[in-house]
């Protein structure tokens, strides 16, 4: 309600004791997890009023302190990777590290690669004739076995019969 008066007559009205109290607490003001790096951008010589960027911005993680880059990938667009740490800090120009996206390992690209896919459960009729299935496939199995036997025995005593009644 107050941030809709706010907008309506800014600098006006003053701001509640609970909103004050709550926002001066020490638990509201948290560092950031993300952090940009990016260095200042320059003026543009011919409107000044307009920035240029002579470089691409780099995300931290703060927490890890790790670096999230990105590198433009033809079947997926841009990726976004963690950046491998440096081997000597000192004796590298920053400005000349390319990176490496065979040691990198990648974020996620969406939802359902970050937290998998649920795979659709079948109804309770569907999962009771699969399991039904299961259990007496072996038997199936075993008495389609028998009759292939029983009906070979069947032909082979029908030829031993002809040959008897040839012999006749």
């Amino acid at each position: 309600m107050w941030l809709n008066s706010f907008y309506k007559s800014p600098l006006r009205i003053p701001m509640p004791a609970e909103l004050e109290y709550w926002w001066n607490k020490e638990e509201n003001h948290e560092l950031p997890e993300f952090v940009l790096i990016n260095e200042e951008p320059k003026p543009d010589p011919e409107d000044p009023s307009n920035l240029i960027y002579t470089e691409d911005p780099l995300i931290v993680h703060t927490p890890t302190g790790y670096i999230i880059n990105y590198v433009e990938d033809e079947k997926h667009g841009i990726r976004m990777f963690w950046q491998p740490p440096l081997e000597n800090v000192e004796n590298v120009d920053l400005k000349k590290v390319e990176p490496d996206p065979t040691k990198a390992k990648f974020l996620p690209l969406g939802y359902d690669e970050y937290f998998g896919v649920d795979k659709k459960e079948k109804n309770i009729g569907v999962r009771l004739i699969l399991a039904i299935e299961k259990v007496t496939k072996p038997w199936f199995d075993k008495v389609g076995k028998w009759a292939e036997e029983k009906k070979k025995t069947g032909e082979m005593k029908k030829e031993a019969i002809k040959k008897e009644l040839e012999l006749i």
